[in-house]
């Protein structure tokens, strides 16, 4: 007998949960679910009696999560990220550690480390997870603790509604100043501010449309009853492309604040960066249909958007041209932020190029769904996000706390976030041009198994810098005192939050 539905949670009831799932059937995949449940309750719990035994829930309350201080909201904003991005590193290794073991046989396909329902559920969770609440918390963070310091505000517009919703950043900055003399963080901050005005409707108006789908059977998207399913394909990335653009600008916002003070030089190009940094903005929208150019459009159509994607490259090859010629013939100093800055360099530059590959439709249709494509949008996002924002928080944490994060710990940490990069998604590239499926759970092909022990090997190194970056926060904390910037800035940085 079916259990009754309810009309909010669906058939989710207490009986659904990764411990009774434990109890009906002992296997690996059971196993990994039940003690990623216990790692969130023992967190919960941790986090619990920490708070009580510190006597902190009334500074929680008043301090923080009442505050509409902008650069407590940040910092939340970035706690919330952070966290975040450790489940979604660890859900990552899991994947990577099932394809290890997932060599399987017509007879047995179903071989791995997780059933293949659970391997599908990571790699959408490990998606949702790593763009809206890794890299979308840590850029709005970013922004809400550098932003108002940079400009020389003394908060962001509407500091309430900023606290009360933690997603409003402050477009408040193009009243005052003079626009030539903004800092490039500020510039990203303004573009990724209008382009979330344009951007988002559309998600909007597709969730909607979906729940009208579901509940009233409108069928806008389903072919059988009048619709058409390529309306919701053109309706999400109308959202989807731009946010990818959301997420990068202001890791390049960073970049170009980095590059400068740690050269000891002004930066190269300000003007082209700014006109490099708004074309990015405008043209980001105009890119959307390469998603699914397998999907059946006319070649005309096809054409259009592939010269549109590549033209989208030109501004960006401007900012990288830019970073490294202010970086030219400067006083480097080989800081932590420059060491993310150097992977950033050369990663992103590969996943730009294989990118311009794909805006090719010939070539997309043969390698679409293949982890070719998993390869190049991980190229794009973890050099050109993640970098880019955990450069930021090490750039400014002392402004945060008043003394600078570990230099040798935050090091190392780089060093293998950008070594675990390496072995974890270039051997994807050969993977997706062998034939390997994008989503696939099992393979049966043994000339795989090569290079998918290699990415199960990055994938330990990114553990590894997850463990890194844990530890050099927190020996940073046990070593303050010796690690205090009395004087507020450790970098001799040029803009006016320092």
């Amino acid at each position: 007998m079916s259990r009754e539905t309810s009309p909010i949670v669906g058939r989710l009831d207490w009986t659904v949960t990764p411990y009774t799932d434990l109890l009906r059937e002992v296997n690996s995949s059971t196993i990994v679910g039940a003690g990623a449940a216990s790692v969130l309750v023992l967190g919960a719990i941790a986090g619990v009696v920490l708070l009580t035994w510190k006597r902190w829930w009334g500074p929680l309350y008043r301090d923080w999560l009442t505050s509409a201080d902008a650069k407590k909201i940040g910092i939340m904003y970035i706690a919330l990220g952070l966290v975040m991005l450790a489940r979604g590193i660890i859900e990552g290794f899991v994947m990577r550690a099932h394809q290890a073991s997932a060599l399987g046989t017509l007879a047995q396909p179903e071989s791995g480390l997780v059933a293949p329902d659970h391997f599908a559920q990571l790699f959408s969770t490990h998606g949702t997870i790593m763009i809206f609440f890794v890299a979308m918390p840590l850029l709005i963070g970013l922004i809400n603790f550098v932003l108002p310091q940079q400009l020389g505000a003394r908060d962001m517009a509407f500091p309430v509604l900023n606290q009360v919703s933690l997603g409003l950043p402050a477009t408040g900055a193009a009243l005052v100043m003079h626009f030539m003399r903004m800092p490039l963080f500020c510039w990203t901050s303004l573009c990724v501010a209008i382009m979330l005005i344009y951007a988002m409707p559309a998600l909007t108006v597709s969730s909607g449309m979906l729940v009208l789908d579901r509940y009233l059977d409108f069928h806008f998207f389903t072919n059988d009853a009048g619709g058409n399913m390529m309306n919701y394909a053109n309706i999400f990335w109308m959202f989807g492309h731009p946010e990818v653009y959301i997420l990068i600008l202001p890791a390049f916002g960073v970049f170009s604040e980095i590059s400068s003070t740690f050269s000891g030089k002004r930066l190269y190009g300000y003007t082209s960066l700014v006109i490099a940094s708004m074309s990015i903005a405008v043209i980001s929208f105009t890119v959307w249909l390469h998603h699914f150019f397998t999907m059946g459009q006319s070649a005309g159509v096809n054409i259009a958007f592939g010269i549109a994607t590549m033209v989208i490259g030109v501004p960006t090859g401007v900012k990288i041209y830019d970073w490294m010629a202010t970086m030219w013939r400067g006083r480097v100093r080989i800081t932590t932020p420059i060491v993310y800055l150097t992977g950033f360099f050369l990663l992103f530059v590969i996943g730009g190029l294989s990118g311009i590959i794909l805006a090719n439709p010939s070539i997309d249709y043969q390698v679409h769904n293949s982890t070719f494509l998993v390869a190049h949008f991980h190229n794009v996002i973890i050099p050109g996000v993640l970098y880019g924002m955990l450069a930021g928080i090490h750039y400014w944490f002392p402004k945060a706390f008043g003394y600078r994060l570990d230099e040798t710990w935050g090091r190392r940490t780089a060093f293998l976030f950008v070594g675990g990069f390496v072995f974890t998604f270039l051997p994807l590239y050969v993977l997706g041009l062998m034939g390997m499926p994008r989503r696939s759970p099992t393979f049966q092909n043994p000339d795989f198994l090569p290079f998918i022990y290699i990415a199960a090997f990055g994938a330990v190194l990114m553990l590894c810098a997850l463990a890194a970056l844990i530890w050099t926060f927190w020996t940073s904390y046990r070593n303050r005192l010796s690690l205090a910037v009395p004087g507020g800035d450790p970098w001799n940085g040029a803009t006016l939050e320092w």
